[in-house]
């Protein structure tokens, strides 16, 4: 619908919240965008916490490594190192597995729950 003072339509879109009088403000409104964002705000924050869980499994495997060089025979500095060692690769296996398991029960569930974009597209009012 045009008012006689618009160049545009009201809701461009037709979508439900378009948000057409809102200038540049209107993407953050736009049901389409909302949930691409959502779903690219959400890929990311994954991303970046399974690559900081590989930092720190590489800078635990470097001081354990360390720690184990500099035991000099010292059975408990030694065990510590094996510990810390053990506890780094078990943190490393969880990490890759839960990736693993999401990605899996996303396959059976018909979407990719890393990237919950698809899902929000796939319910969008039309």
């Amino acid at each position: 619908m045009t008012l006689p003072a618009q160049s545009q339509p009201i809701n461009p879109g037709g979508h439900l919240g378009s948000g057409g009088g809102l200038g540049p403000l209107s993407r953050l409104w736009d049901i389409d965008s909302l949930g691409k964002g959502f779903g690219n705000v959400f890929s990311a924050i994954v991303g970046f916490l399974t690559v900081g869980a590989s930092l720190f499994f590489i800078f635990q495997f470097i001081t354990a490594g360390i720690q184990w060089l500099s035991a000099g025979g010292d059975k408990n500095m030694l065990q510590q190192a094996q510990q810390k060692l053990t506890n780094s690769f078990i943190g490393l296996v969880i990490v890759v597995a839960a990736v693993a398991i999401i990605k899996i029960i996303g396959v059976f569930l018909g979407f990719d729950l890393l990237n919950p974009a698809s899902f929000i597209e796939s319910i969008r009012f039309k």
